[in-house]
């Protein structure tokens, strides 16, 4: 993995990496998380006209342990079941035992799907600890890092970049993990874990603890590439690339469509129709109705806003679009050395 910085703004940071099977992605970045079996039946027909998503994100988990999926996808290049040329990264879906004392998945058995699906990133299996509980927090560390040593340690592929996942609450229990890998190897990439629950206010002080740690990584691994896990809705990814992470994931691009919601750059979630049961979010303004009008993506070039109101697909695109063009325009500002404006 070779990594080159284009330009700076602050801790911000634009540039391009090189992946072991020499393929090219720029950062910032976002993975779009998708469920893998609209993607293999390409639900969405706009994506198979004309892909403007830049890299996807795939949960192995669900994969390997729903039976119809692993029959599909067993033994095949992932790229070419999807019709997807752009970078894959695979997470473990560690973040489902979150709320479970032990892992009960095979760290071994993920790492060779990771290498027959011929994936461009695979994630360590994690075991993050549950903001709730933190009793076992130390015991989940070291499961995570029995996981990391022993896929590192049986990594046969050198097409594929594995990155350790680091996941913890405690600065200091960061700073020590983090440690621990590097007196094994040296990290040109980690990805980073268990975060949300900061942006989400679930803990006191939540976010001002997410900007420490966040900074604190960073001057712990100046040149390595950092992923944050979850954190990729349109105010957050922000957020992530002012303070120097390079690459995030989101499901939210999709999430919110379901119920009922758009995007619009810099306004936040939308229901478009006012009615009776719409009440947590706002309905479009008169003057994000006309934004919503001249929006350039594929599906309201051809459809009024209305259709995407009945339309839960249409709403997805739309979404998607601008969740990518977030990331294109901070790459723009941080280009200008305007992204902290």
């Amino acid at each position: 993995m070779r990594i080159y910085i284009d330009n700076t703004d602050n801790r911000s940071r634009t540039g391009r990496v090189i992946l072991p099977n020499r393929k090219k992605l720029r950062f910032p970045i976002l993975w779009f998380s998708v469920w893998i079996d609209d993607e293999i039946r390409k639900r969405y027909q706009y994506f198979t006209k004309k892909e403007f998503r830049e890299a996807l994100f795939i949960n192995a988990y669900h994969i390997l342990t729903r039976p119809h999926i692993r029959k599909i996808t067993e033994g095949r290049d992932i790229h070419k079941l999807l019709r997807f040329e752009g970078p894959i990264i695979a997470d473990s879906g560690g973040f489902i035992f979150r709320n479970q004392t032990k892992l009960s998945f095979d760290p071994l058995a993920l790492l060779r799907f990771y290498e027959t699906s011929k994936v461009d990133i695979g994630l360590v299996l994690d075991h993050p600890p549950d903001p709730k509980s933190l009793n076992d927090e130390n015991t989940r560390i070291k499961t995570t890092l029995k996981n990391t040593i022993l896929m590192f340690e049986n990594k046969q592929s050198s097409d594929l970049l594995l990155l350790p996942v680091v996941s913890s609450l405690s600065i200091e229990k960061i700073r020590d993990i983090i440690r621990a890998i590097r007196r094994v190897w040296t990290i040109e990439g980690i990805c980073i874990g268990g975060l949300v629950p900061l942006i989400r206010t679930q803990i006191p002080n939540g976010r001002k603890l997410l900007v420490e740690l966040l900074i604190m990584i960073r001057r712990l691994l100046p040149d390595s590439f950092i992923h944050v896990l979850g954190v990729g809705g349109t105010t957050t990814m922000h957020l992530m690339y002012y303070l120097g992470v390079d690459s995030v994931d989101s499901c939210a691009w999709e999430k919110k469509a379901a119920y009922g919601l758009i995007q619009l750059p810099k306004v936040g979630d939308r229901f478009i129709i006012r009615r009776s049961k719409r009440k947590r979010y706002p309905t479009l303004s008169t003057k994000e109705y006309e934004m919503l009008l001249e929006c350039q993506c594929p599906v309201c070039k051809k459809h009024p806003p209305e259709d995407l109101d009945v339309s839960r697909d249409l709403r997805v695109v739309h979404n998607a679009w601008v969740f990518q063009n977030e990331v294109k325009e901070a790459r723009e500002m941080i280009r200008k050395r305007e992204y902290e404006e």
